[in-house]
């Protein structure tokens, strides 16, 4: 009589995922954790615009951000994005003096019309509710890797990147200390950019 034939039968219950895969999870979770640790406050809603571009860092999208929209520097201070800010207001005053000058000296008009003004500062602004969440997504990011740098892991990174992010309303006040020095220097300059004619 012939051996009976052997079956096999595959189990509908194993996981068909590689170990690179699940490593490749595991890393998204403990990055999804750090990430949650530093915002703090409304990780959830930062979560939901950053998701594309933790999917896929090259094309994802992040959303707008309303906010940075209206009180960019505030919003910096707030979230302790003390560097972003200070790029922030010298890049906003450096483009809003090169208006004057073109207008004063390029142009020869007394000062830059109050439209033009209009239309730079909403310009400016509205590059800043495109890109605010990518900013804080790479200021979130850069912050953890630089605690990883130096020697912090597991719950003692989670700590000290709470201490680094999260909010803070000391961070508010400077920035309302910060944009009036802004706004006094580019002022100065303007008004020596109209009597210099």
């Amino acid at each position: 009589m012939a051996p009976s034939a052997q079956l096999e039968f595959e189990n509908p219950y194993q996981s068909t995922a590689t170990l690179a895969e699940a490593a490749a999870i595991s890393s998204a979770t403990d990055e999804l954790i750090e990430l949650r640790a530093f915002v703090g406050p409304k990780f959830e809603h930062y979560l939901r615009k950053w998701h594309p571009r933790l999917e896929d860092p090259q094309n994802g999208d992040v959303g707008i951000s309303w906010v940075a929209l209206f009180i960019t520097a505030w919003w910096m201070g707030y979230r302790k994005m003390y560097g972003q800010m200070v790029i922030y207001l010298i890049a906003s005053s450096a483009a809003m003096l090169g208006l004057h000058a073109l207008f004063i000296y390029g142009l020869n008009q007394p000062h830059a019309p109050i439209l033009a003004v209009f239309v730079a500062t909403v310009l400016i602004q509205v590059v800043c509710m495109l890109y605010a969440n990518a900013w804080y997504l790479q200021h979130a990011t850069s912050q953890i890797t630089r605690l990883k740098n130096h020697g912090y892991k597991g719950n003692e990174l989670l700590i000290q990147a709470a201490r680094r992010g999260g909010t803070s309303v000391l961070g508010v006040i400077l920035s309302f200390f910060v944009c009036g020095m802004a706004t006094l220097v580019s002022n100065v300059i303007s008004f020596a950019m109209m009597f210099s004619r």
